[in-house]
């Protein structure tokens, strides 16, 4: 097996298969995956308290409460995980 990188692709789906156990908490790892399957995959509009916010690609408006039910975490944790993210240069957190 040779270990020269690349990458796999993995359908947003797969959250719905029986092999994804959606009632554990999830690993750093699996909230990773999770957070890159649920970003917008296209730009699109979303009405927020009656004014339109433009949602570009990679990003997500959801909020806290939203990931941590994702995630089953609980809010603090997410937000720990999501400073820890950016610290590493891996996510941009805006608050809307």
């Amino acid at each position: 097996m040779s270990d020269s990188g690349g990458y796999i692709s993995i359908h947003r789906k797969i959250t719905n298969h029986w092999i994804f156990e959606k009632t554990k908490p999830k690993s750093k790892f699996e909230a990773w995956l999770i957070m890159l399957m649920e970003v917008n995959h296209s730009e699109q509009k979303v009405l927020m308290q009656g004014e339109f916010v433009l949602c570009k690609r990679g990003e997500s408006l959801k909020s806290l409460d939203t990931w941590a039910k994702l995630f089953n975490w609980d809010k603090s944790k997410v937000r720990r995980f999501f400073k820890l993210l950016e610290s590493d240069s891996m996510i941009v957190l805006k608050s809307t």
